[in-house]
């Protein structure tokens, strides 16, 4: 089991662009700075939170279940995969609208 880890959690990373890049479309162009460095302290802290979490719960659940650890790390990455899913359908929805909005005002004004 811990060979396979690294092969799949070349995923966990997988997310944090698309985060990066529909963050900077929410803020004004002199505020990326300010945001990009917000988002990298979130993501040294999470890092830093997770390696304390981790190594005290491994003593703990290896007696009595030597994976708990990768399960529960792979049960964790569900969230941001439900969010950035949520995010995807949510702005597919709002583009939707947008361009049937347009399509309206362009036939009646035509």
């Amino acid at each position: 089991m811990m060979f396979c880890v690294p092969f799949l959690s070349m995923f966990n990373t997988f997310c944090l662009p698309s985060i990066r890049s529909l963050l900077s479309k929410q803020v004004e162009p002199n505020e990326l700075g300010k945001l990009f460095a917000f988002v990298a302290s979130i993501e040294n802290i999470c890092t830093l939170l997770g390696s304390i979490v981790f190594n005290v719960l491994y003593p703990l659940t290896r007696s009595i279940f030597r994976g708990f650890t990768f399960e529960l790390a792979a049960a964790l990455l569900v969230i941001p995969l439900v969010l950035m899913s949520y995010l995807s359908y949510q702005m597919k929805k709002e583009l939707y609208y947008v361009s049937t909005a347009a399509a309206r005002r362009s036939d009646t004004s035509a």
